[in-house]
């Protein structure tokens, strides 16, 4: 009981916040997680809100309901938009317990007190923290307001992983967010923002010690990804993980390279800038740290070959659900702008000093990318080996150093320069070093990055040892190449690029000396799960849908109607819907009246029934609404069934929809 009414306790300042913005709340519903509406390997649940439904502007905020006094969900919630509805996810991406219950309120669009706010380059701070640059917050350190997670993926936003705290500027004006483990928060993170209380703005500069600023908010413990700025309340870290997608450190400007790493491999070594800060005791063993180097240029590159993207067609099971969308949310980075056009020829050349083993090892392991990507590596024939046709100029310098131009760099290569090196193996090194270093560096080819240097990677280095270990012999880096080559990350902007994933084929392996929480990073020898993923995600090969068939059941009189979805058999502008009757398991013809509707808007369905075609302009059927069924019951009465099917990720243009009833009694 005890433990219970502790329960009540912390959720009563949520309870009070739920009062309060009730009162300002455009519309207010309960949400309950259930198997059905469970989606994103369990740790989200689904809106299927009419309202919020293809309305990426909506402005959400969602607080969960105790049972008995229990939080089924403890985990810090956000809401984000994805294939046009909205979704209550947990943003330590842990597992969603079915009968989780949610107050969900939303406003349809922004107003003066429902907005959403961006974090953008401008409004970080030195410090990383963020200016929330409002006019409704600026200039009015008295305002209550709330802050929501609100991830929008496909418009390039993010999210942040971290608690945050909010405080007020003074001498800016200003409130400003700062995740509380002092992490820097980045561009394109979003939240929804909901005023409770307008307070009263302020025309001068608050008085006071501006280090204070306006006290600290206080942070709702049983309400996680909820901030009330209460003056004169201390701060309570709620006992939330604060683990979510994306994140990235410190920023790093480049000068006149926007985002771009330029790895300077042949020029001389600046001896004035090696730099040895922490010892590395000599029992530390390092054979196994081997680094490449990523060769790209800031200068524009040629036009990629034209590209129409193929639609993602899923699969219907025999009783009519929908296979779920296999998606990643892009878990290897790869330079956008670098990337080939899915389906292209890549040459590949060698140079004179590649032996036949080591051009046969690397002809036989680069086809592993293209088991996943939906590109195709073709050898320049051998003899004649005209170098000047290929991009992809492979050299095997025996000097332990290896490196690639980063993906369609290689298409300004006219002249057989050299765009790759593999002068770490040779013909009698360990098969899996070899497999390694041809993944990696064909990763690179592909357009993928070091994992590391990843603007999500967030890699706690002891940069001290990390700057000693790589400024002795045998590489004698200066303390900029260290900089360059382990610590800078690349700009979010100019890669594809959200969660990080150190079990990629694309990641090095690190020793727990380097780093200061003893984290360390195993030796990758084959492609990760989520490599193989992502390259299908980014260099998709063409569907092939095959005819889906089965039966629907509707729950009434043991129903049975079954369908057939045939593809590219209309044009592709339609889709042909046909309804004829079947025989029963008494062999006797099902002719009692029958009748599909096909949603043409929120409110009118196109009738099909027996013995008849429809064919529907695809832009016609209002997919936000399913199939309904209805037939005659009791004495002739139509009846509308309470069964419906909404089949339509699986039905583009072009498809036959045919359906068969084929039972409508238990006798």
């Amino acid at each position: 009981m005890k433990k219970q009414f502790q329960h009540l306790k912390l959720f009563f300042p949520a309870l009070l916040l739920l009062i309060a913005l009730s009162s300002i709340a455009q519309q207010q519903f309960i949400h309950t997680a259930t198997k059905e509406n469970s989606y994103c390997n369990s740790n989200c649940t689904t809106l299927d809100v009419p309202e919020l439904n293809n309305n990426p502007a909506a402005i959400i905020w969602a607080i969960p309901i105790l049972e008995d006094g229990v939080n089924l969900n403890p985990h810090p919630i956000g809401v984000y938009y994805f294939q046009n509805q909205w979704r209550i996810f947990n943003l330590d991406q842990k597992a969603l317990p079915e009968g989780s219950k949610f107050n969900v309120q939303y406003s349809t669009k922004p107003d003066a007190t429902h907005f959403k706010y961006s974090i953008t380059n401008e409004n970080i701070r030195k410090d990383g923290s963020a200016y929330i640059d409002h006019s409704a917050l600026t200039n009015n350190p008295a305002i209550q307001f709330v802050l929501f997670p609100s991830w929008i993926p496909v418009d390039g936003g993010a999210a942040n992983r971290y608690e945050i705290k909010l405080q007020y500027d003074s001498d800016a004006r200003k409130w400003f967010i700062k995740n509380i483990n002092e992490r820097y928060l980045y561009a394109r993170v979003a939240y929804n923002i909901i005023i409770s209380n307008p307070g009263n703005s302020v025309a001068g500069p608050v008085k006071g010690n501006p280090d204070i600023s306006i006290k600290n908010p206080t942070i709702i413990t049983n309400s996680p990804g909820i901030i009330i700025p209460e003056i004169d309340k201390p701060v309570v870290k709620p006992n939330s993980t604060g683990i979510i997608i994306p994140d990235f450190d410190k920023p790093v400007v480049k000068p006149n390279s926007p985002g771009i790493i330029i790895p300077e491999i042949d020029k001389p070594l600046d001896k004035k800038g090696i730099i040895t800060k922490t010892s590395i005791p000599p029992s530390y063993d390092f054979s196994n740290v081997h680094i490449c180097i990523e060769k790209a240029s800031a200068n524009s590159l040629p036009p990629k070959a034209p590209y129409t993207p193929y639609p993602i067609i899923p699969k219907i099971k025999s009783n009519g659900e929908l296979e779920p969308i296999s998606t990643v949310t892009q878990p290897l980075s790869g330079i956008t702008n670098s990337m080939w056009t899915p389906g292209e020829s890549i040459r590949v050349g060698f140079l004179d000093d590649a032996s036949f083993i080591m051009k046969r090892k690397v002809k036989q392991y680069v086809k592993e990318w293209e088991t996943y990507a939906n590109i195709h590596f073709v050898f320049i024939n051998d003899p004649p080996n005209d170098i000047t046709k290929a991009q992809i100029v492979v050299g095997f310098q025996d000097n332990g150093l290896d490196w690639s131009w980063i993906g369609r760099e290689a298409s300004r290569n006219s002249t057989g320069e050299k765009t790759m090196n593999l002068g770490s193996i040779w013909d009698n090194t360990e098969e899996s070093e070899i497999r390694r270093v041809v993944l990696h560096q064909f990763g690179h080819v592909l357009g993928f990055i070091d994992e590391h240097k990843a603007p999500t990677a967030g890699i706690p280095w002891d940069r001290d040892k990390v700057f000693s270990f790589f400024a002795a012999s045998p590489r004698n880096w200066s303390a900029g190449r260290v900089n360059e080559e382990i610590f800078s990350t690349y700009s979010q902007t100019k890669i594809n690029s959200s969660t990080y994933d150190r079990l990629s084929i694309m990641h090095f392996f690190f020793p727990p000396e380097l780093t200061t929480d003893g984290s360390s990073f195993i030796k990758n020898t084959n492609l990760s799960e989520t490599d193989k993923a992502f390259a299908k995600q980014v260099y998709p090969f063409p569907p092939t849908p095959t005819t889906a068939t089965g039966v629907l059941e509707t729950g009434d009189d043991c129903d049975e109607i079954e369908f057939t979805i045939e593809y590219n058999v209309v044009h592709s502008s339609e889709v042909e819907f046909i309804l004829l009757p079947g025989r029963d398991h008494h062999n006797a013809l099902v002719n009692w009246w029958k009748m599909i509707g096909i949603p043409q808007s929120s409110t009118h369905y196109n009738t099909l029934e027996l013995n008849t075609t429809l064919r529907i302009k695809v832009e016609d059927i209002y997919k936000t609404k399913p199939i309904t069924f209805a037939k005659a019951k009791v004495l002739g009465v139509h009846t509308n069934l309470p069964y419906t099917w909404k089949p339509w990720a699986a039905v583009p243009g072009g498809c036959r929809v045919k359906f068969v009833w084929r039972r409508d009694s238990c006798n």
